[in-house]
């Protein structure tokens, strides 16, 4: 049920509510993806992190080097629009 009701967010394009359900049901790829289609660095780390036992070492190594790349060029952006 809940692949469902992910799957229907996500062909709404309701990309967050979509992610949460779709982590919710255990598919942290499909989670990932909806997260990073509205450039949500953050809430990737926190998936990777709630799944790293699950995502082979290999690929959650180049999910970490891609995503806390994006997160940290986000707040460096937003630390530079502040001053």
């Amino acid at each position: 049920m809940v692949k469902q009701v992910a799957e229907s967010l996500y062909m709404q394009h309701k990309y967050i509510e979509a992610g949460e359900h779709f982590a919710e049901g255990g598919d942290y790829l499909k989670s990932i993806e909806c997260y990073d289609l509205v450039n949500d660095w953050e809430a990737i780390l926190k998936i990777i992190k709630k799944f790293s036992d699950v995502i082979p070492e290999l690929d959650k190594q180049a999910l970490i080097r891609k995503y806390a790349a994006l997160c940290l060029e986000d707040l460096v952006q937003e630390i530079e629009f502040e001053n």
